[in-house]
């Protein structure tokens, strides 16, 4: 009996300590719901990407997201931040939230938590960091408030992943900024962030809507490679020095309307695949959009651009909208593409190169009250897509002259001609246009002249010879010698004379010397050397006009 009350006393000893560590292990689990990581992993991968397998179940189970690294609370990290010790941690998981709002001075020393996990919210909204800050690697599970921040020192932030919604808003960020290769899988909020330097998004991914509204980068800023699964949104926002967006990809709606880039802008290989609006953004010097791809709308409609602007190889496939914009230089459109329509009414350009643009069948081309200087594009080419307007086309005409582009200057103001023809109703003014029209082809077609001098001489030759209307003085002495009647009427001139006759009352209005119209041919000779008088006359001076230009 002893024996098993002793063995009793031993299970029970041995159960009471499972369940103390059992207890112990419970207690560290995180408490907040914001700082766990099942609230925080995402499930829209977004845009028909697949989420990588370690960000979808980043953090699903904290003793595995733990595992290999050191288990740091986030009271020993503010702690050290209060007592002025540098914070300096690698591969650590911080189990909770990690929160630097109640300091009252700033953070003298370097902050440093690389390739960590922040199991919970980070917050440091207003703390202000005089030394450099490096979270790079680093996970956060929660959501990060940094707003009103303040960076004197290099930061970096690469590789990192937001896993909640993010806020830098108002942030300000003195040295080099770096975001390369980060994720931010909620909503991320950089409106009216200030980085002094150089700042790199370069290769970050935005699943949820990014707002970079009234952004300022007073230093080079790098976005090439960025993806933006959402709503990219960078109204007024400025760049001081050179942006570059090269190969980035927006998939949702886009938004830099009103923004500002004082130096070089690299939009190279972009591609927008909802609209997007670029509404007042200022250009002040050169900017490139070349095989950019739009697939839906682009809105430059009141853009200025002071410099040279490049949109060669750049595929609209919705309607590029260039209305009322602005440009004191070059705007070149080479080898682009344009599958819907293509609005410059009221705009401003310098120069606009077209060549060898292509042109869908839908596509209209839209000139209305614009102020172009120079249009480098062949009007064959253009032709059959310029909607109809009498500045527009009058403008093309001097365009072309100034270019020294005869034929295309002839055949727009031709086409030109015609459309007000068409347009114009019945009146003695159409009537007159019409004559132009046949006649001379409004004076810059010296073929349709031509063509009529040789009708009027072929037609005129022909009813003389088949009518009989011609005597000659041979037949005259036939008369004379006493033939009769029957004989002088089966005796006519050749066609060969009559043609001969006709070319000679055509060009001089008289007739050869021995050849003379009869009956009332006799009027119809005379309306023949009328006609000559007046289609020699139109052809000199239709000739003239056109060796003249």
């Amino acid at each position: 009996m002893v024996r098993i009350n002793r063995w009793i006393g031993l299970l029970s000893a041995g159960l009471l300590i499972i369940l103390v560590a059992a207890g112990q292990n419970v207690t560290e689990l995180p408490s907040s719901p914001a700082g766990s990581a099942e609230t925080g992993q995402l499930t829209d991968a977004g845009d028909g990407l697949e989420q990588p397998a370690e960000v979808s179940g980043a953090l699903a189970n904290e003793s595995s997201a733990a595992t290999g690294m050191q288990r740091i609370l986030p009271a020993e990290i503010v702690g050290k931040v209060r007592s002025g010790q540098r914070v300096e941690y690698e591969r650590a998981y911080i189990a909770g939230d990690l929160d630097l709002t109640g300091l009252d001075r700033p953070v003298m020393q370097g902050f440093h938590i690389i390739n960590s996990t922040i199991n919970g919210s980070l917050i440091l909204e207003g703390v202000t960091f005089e030394e450099g800050v490096d979270l790079s690697g680093t996970t956060v599970a929660g959501a990060s408030n940094l707003a009103r921040v303040t960076m004197n020192g290099d930061t970096s932030f690469a590789e990192s992943r937001f896993l909640r919604p993010t806020s830098f808003r108002f942030a300000r960020f003195a040295g080099i900024t770096l975001f390369r290769d980060s994720s931010f899988q909620g909503m991320a909020d950089f409106g009216y962030a200030q980085f002094s330097k150089l700042v790199s998004f370069e290769g970050t991914t935005f699943w949820e809507p990014a707002g970079f509204m009234s952004l300022q980068c007073l230093g080079d800023a790098s976005f090439e490679k960025v993806k933006f699964l959402k709503l990219a949104d960078f109204q007024l926002a400025r760049f001081s020095q050179l942006v570059s967006f090269w190969r980035a990809v927006f998939s949702g709606e886009t938004i830099f309307a009103n923004s500002q880039v004082d130096g070089i802008a690299n939009y190279l290989e972009t591609q927008y695949r909802g609209n997007v609006t670029f509404m007042g953004a200022n250009y002040r010097t050169d900017a490139t959009f070349s095989q950019a791809n739009f697939s839906r709308a682009a809105i430059f409609g009141l853009a200025s651009f002071s410099g040279f602007s490049d949109f060669s190889k750049a595929r609209f496939g919705g309607v590029a909208i260039f209305a009322v914009a602005k440009s004191a230089d070059t705007i070149r459109f080479v080898n682009a593409s344009f599958e819907g329509d293509f609005i410059l009414d009221s705009s401003r350009i310098y120069t606009l190169q077209l060549d060898e643009a292509r042109y869908s069948e839908r596509t209209r081309i839209s000139m209305g009250d614009a102020d172009i200087t120079r249009v480098l594009a062949r009007w064959d080419d253009i032709r059959e897509h310029l909607a109809f307007d009498n500045a527009a086309y009058l403008g093309l005409v001097r365009n072309y002259r100034n270019l020294e582009w005869r034929d295309d200057a002839n055949n727009c103001y031709y086409q030109y001609r015609r459309a007000v023809q068409a347009a114009e109703p019945w009146s003695l003014n159409k009537a007159i246009d019409i004559i132009s029209w046949l006649s001379c082809g409004y004076g810059v077609r010296v073929s349709y002249t031509i063509f009529w001098c040789i009708f009027t001489i072929l037609i005129f030759g022909v009813v003389l010879w088949a009518g009989n209307g011609m005597r000659n003085f041979d037949l005259e002495e036939m008369a004379r010698s006493g033939a009769n009647s029957e004989d002088l009427a089966s005796q006519r001139v050749s066609l060969v004379d009559a043609l001969y006759f006709s070319v000679a009352m055509f060009t001089t209005s008289q007739a050869p010397v021995n050849t003379y119209p009869v009956g009332y041919y006799r009027h119809l000779a005379m309306l023949e050397g009328i006609l000559g008088w007046f289609l020699l006359g139109l052809f000199v001076v239709v000739l003239a006009g056109v060796l003249i230009q």
